[in-house]
């Protein structure tokens, strides 16, 4: 199933009691996925000050990459930590990034590394993706190729039974670190990355 419908469905289970604000998100949703952000925006605007968390991690992403609003890294910021403090993982994964880039905030590697880990850890295979890219270029922590392997194994695996687009994405995004890698170090990666899933991504 698409991600993007997964997220839709739990965020309406979220909202059962109140089923006009659902309604609203699922018209701003699909506004959203044809491309109408302008007609999305006015949808979510108002979820997002009732404390949506989806509402706020779609105006987020709309003003971070300018859809349908001026772009504004600030006010993307802004709904994205809104959005991100509530446990949202698409929005702690995307306000890892601006942490990363320095977009809206002052660059900051080790806070886009929290957000990149509790979106990881949740399962969100773009921010393993970018937990390995971390670990690899050693932004924030200690290069670590061995952890960066690990994390690119797992975010490989959860595209892989994601959805074809996000699939598509992380392989062109692909950049193994394995080839600068001796095979006693790729084995303890393998092996760490059987140990993390298990533990659901915790405590990796």
């Amino acid at each position: 199933m698409n991600l993007n419908k997964l997220l839709l469905m739990s965020a309406c289970l979220c909202m059962l009691s109140d089923p006009s604000a659902a309604a609203h998100l699922e018209d701003g949703m699909n506004a959203y996925m044809v491309g109408n952000y302008a007609k999305a925006g006015k949808f979510f605007a108002p979820l997002a000050e009732q404390g949506n968390a989806e509402a706020q991690f779609r105006l987020g992403t709309m003003y971070a990459d300018g859809q349908g609003v001026r772009r504004d890294d600030r006010l993307a910021v802004k709904w994205l930590n809104l959005a991100a403090n509530q446990g949202h993982a698409s929005a702690q994964q995307k306000l890892g990034i601006m942490y990363r880039d320095g977009r809206g905030v002052q660059q900051d590697y080790q806070e886009a590394l929290k957000w990149f880990r509790l979106s990881a850890e949740q399962g969100n295979a773009f921010a393993q993706r970018n937990l390995s890219a971390m670990y690899g270029e050693g932004h924030g922590v200690p290069q670590n190729y061995v952890l960066a392997l690990m994390w690119e194994n797992i975010s490989s695996s959860n595209a892989a039974a994601s959805d074809s687009a996000n699939q598509t994405e992380l392989v062109e995004q692909n950049n193994s670190v394995a080839m600068y890698m001796d095979p006693r170090q790729v084995e303890k990666a393998q092996r760490l990355t059987i140990k993390c899933a298990s533990n659901n991504f915790k405590g990796c």
